[in-house]
This record gives structure tokens, sequence and C-alpha cells, in this order.
């Protein structure tokens, strides 16, 4: 596996990337071998008053907001706020 498909978290952690761009499947699966996934939480919000639709999603763990992206599609917005996430556990 290359190292742009890995993620490092703390001295003997790695974040793997199953497919190029998919944090949010990286970090399910690295909170799941951890776990922890209970930890894991998403908030998806609706922005109501642009046209298009803009959504902001806030990816939690243990409560505290990691990471938040904002796009026109929801999958989108995750996809951002899950890799916020992965790039802060990997430079906690």
């Amino acid at each position: 596996m290359s190292s742009r498909n890995v993620l490092a978290y703390g001295p003997s952690h790695q974040i793997r990337l199953p497919s190029p761009g998919n944090y949010s499947g990286a970090l399910h699966n690295y909170m799941q071998e951890k776990k922890q996934l209970h930890l894991l939480s998403w908030a998806e919000i609706p922005s109501m008053t642009s046209n298009p639709t803009l959504w902001t999603v806030h990816c939690k763990i243990g409560g505290e907001i990691k990471g938040t992206g904002v796009a026109s599609q929801k999958a989108a917005a995750r996809q951002a706020a899950a890799k916020q996430a992965c790039e802060s556990l990997s430079s906690a």
C-alpha cells in the first residue's frame, strides 16, 4: 500500500484509505478496529436559505467535532468532514 493511502495516527496506528478519497469509510473502519465505533457520529444540516441546498456535515468523535464539510451534495460534505477528522487524528 502506498504512503499516500495511509494516514498515521500516533506512533503505531494508521488510518488506511480503502479507495481513493474514501475518508468516511476509512474513518469508520479505523474506529471499528479500535472498538470505538460507538464514539463516531455525524450531524448533517441542510441550509434552507440557499438554492441549491448546501449541506454542512460535522464529524464527531466522542461528541467533539473533529471535522466539518460544506458542499452542495451531502455525500461530498460528509467526505470533506471525514477528511478533516482523519487529518485531525493523524496530527494528534
